[in-house]
């Protein structure tokens, strides 16, 4: 044994030469230490002390915007504030002018305008003119532009001062009826009749003279302020493009079921039927109300941590609504007052296992839906009723005992077509037959919704299509799930969404009587309204018929038109070119 000091090195075993191409791995030399397992997600990234995050939704920058902005009204200049806008505008107008001198020898590609002078404007939120007075500044004297009289800064009061024409929503309401008014009737509508409207109904005054005419200069005053008005109100007086226009099938459905609504008010009390509305509707698992909601822009500890959940699953419901009993002079019992249907609530989720299957579209069907208007409906309706319902496909089907055209075959359609006493084509084809069924079905045979109210005592009675501020249920509807919005939170559940949808039912059927009459009684005022135009507008064109006939019989009196009239036995000429 070496009596040094040093440490101990034991010799190294002779080791045989490795072949030339070795594709094992080599043991570890550290056996007894345990790798974890490599996670397969990304490292969380942590975001470095320079970096900020900004909202990455609409709302959230919209309303930080308009929070700043206010901030900024009335702000001083300062000379601080100078010197980055003259910074800011070199700095663009050096990147301008080197993508300038780049793209100048490439094909003779031109480069836009920078623009500097707008988008600084924008940015920092100042005049065109304080735009120039600080790069004038800087540019003759290098000096540093500050606001105010002497340099410091502005003064003087900084809120908000009354306009001429309030600015509430009262008064838009008003002017959006009248123009819209206006353009129903096809009129032309400028800032004049807007003034003069608004003259009418005392929202502003114009000083006239003895003649009763405006004062040349208080006119100019008072348009000028409605012109601003409008122009705030983003108000256009281009000319229009994707103008709607209502179908004419559209508007005779309107005009009867105006009539046919407006005939059984008008009736009787003992003659009148009640008015039962009903609807179809659903409701998402993370539908929240979130967007009334109070937070502040300025805190910035506010942050929504994780993702947005979607929508996530939904439940379909249905439901209908009665109003007040019309031969009962004053309500006394719940049964007599308007509100919530007993026992028609209908309630499920298409994406639980069970006898509903498919997205809101499907899994109201005509068969379903049939047998819920009749072992739910029909058997609470007390007294004879008017029942509105839109026109949704799964509403008007037939019975099964009504054969469907496009299943039949060519014998079953002339067998069909022979009993109903329909005439046939001779070599009329499978496609001409079946169009004869259909027309035959559908001009004879009721849907079954109406065949079985009809042999209960009731009527049914179809809104017009786009006319749903004609269904008070729609609003039941808006409340219903409002009430269940408002109650969202992280910890929210498909069968809690449940839950509080019935609550919100039982609450509407115990304590909802006059807030469903209230909303009965809005649709009603919106019904008379289209109702009153509507008989204006036959007096209107009675009017017009009298007085050509008038005019007609005026010529032919005065023996002025004769000679030019052409004899009934001949054609005349300019008739084809009308219809041509």
């Amino acid at each position: 044994m070496s009596g040094s000091d040093d440490d101990f090195i034991p010799t190294e075993a002779p080791v045989d030469s490795p072949p030339a191409h070795n594709l094992r791995r080599r043991p570890s030399e550290r056996t007894s230490e345990v790798v974890p397992p490599r996670s397969a997600k990304k490292p969380r990234y942590e975001p470095k002390t320079t970096q900020t995050r900004i909202p990455t939704n609409l709302r959230s920058i919209l309303a930080l915007k308009k929070s700043l902005t206010k901030k900024l009204r009335g702000t001083a200049i300062t000379e601080s504030l100078s010197l980055r806008v003259c910074k800011a505008a070199f700095l663009m107008q050096e990147n301008y002018l080197l993508e300038k001198r780049k793209t100048s020898t490439k094909n003779g590609r031109k480069v836009k305008p920078a623009r500097i002078q707008a988008r600084i404007c924008e940015l920092f939120g100042i005049s065109p003119l304080t735009y120039c007075a600080i790069l004038s500044s800087y540019l003759k004297d290098r000096a540093a532009y500050a606001s105010g009289k002497l340099g410091d800064g502005r003064s003087g009061n900084k809120s908000a001062k009354e306009t001429r024409i309030p600015d509430t929503s009262g008064v838009q309401i008003l002017v959006r009826e009248f123009i819209r008014g206006k353009c129903a009737k096809r009129e032309r509508v400028t800032a004049r009749q807007v003034l003069d409207y608004l003259v009418s109904v005392n929202i502003i005054s114009v000083e006239t003279g003895e003649d009763g005419v405006m004062i040349p200069k208080a006119f100019a005053t008072a348009y000028r302020s409605v012109q601003r008005w409008l122009k705030k109100n983003f108000y256009n007086c281009c000319r229009r493009t994707g103008n709607l226009v209502m179908k004419e099938s559209v508007i005779l459905h309107k005009h009867r079921f105006l009539r046919r609504f407006w005939a059984n008010r008008n009736a009787l009390p003992e003659e009148q039927l009640r008015e039962v509305m009903l609807d179809e509707s659903y409701i998402h698992q993370h539908y929240h109300r979130n967007d009334d909601s109070l937070w502040d822009p300025n805190d910035e500890q506010d942050i929504q941590v994780g993702k947005v959940p979607g929508k996530g699953r939904r439940y379909c419901f249905a439901a209908a609504i009665q109003g007040a009993n019309p031969r009962v002079a004053v309500a006394i019992e719940n049964q007599d007052k308007a509100g919530l249907i007993d026992g028609t609530v209908w309630s499920f989720c298409p994406q639980k296992k069970g006898d509903h299957t498919g997205d809101y579209h499907k899994v109201f069907t005509g068969k379903n839906f049939v047998a819920w208007f009749r072992d739910k409906l029909l058997p609470n309706l007390r007294q004879p009723s008017l029942i509105m319902m839109d026109n949704a496909k799964y509403h008007l089907v037939y019975g099964d005992d009504v054969p469907k055209p496009s299943k039949m075959k060519k014998e079953e359609c002339l067998t069909f077509l022979q009993m109903n006493q329909v005439e046939i084509l001779e070599r009329a084809t499978a496609v001409e037959l079946k169009a004869l069924v259909k027309n035959n079905i559908r001009e004879n045979v009721a849907f079954e919704c109406e065949r079985l109210a009809k042999e209960q005592g009731h009527e049914v009675l179809l809104t017009p299509p786009y006319h749903s501020d004609l269904q008070p249920i729609e609003l039941v509807w808006a409340m219903v799930k409002g009430g269940v919005g408002c109650q969202y939170n992280n910890e929210t559940t498909l069968e809690l969404v449940h839950q509080r949808l019935l609550a919100q039912f039982d609450h509407l059927q115990t304590s909802g009587h006059d807030s469903i009459a209230g909303m009965i009684k809005k649709c009603a005022e919106t019904s008379l309204k289209l109702f009153q135009e509507l008989e204006n507008d036959e007096v209107d064109s009675e009017d017009d018929e009298e007085g050509d006939s008038e005019d007609d019989d005026s010529k032919i009196s005065d023996g002025t038109d004769l000679e030019e009239a052409p004899p009934e036995d001949v054609e005349e000429p300019w008739t084809e070119m009308e219809e041509i």
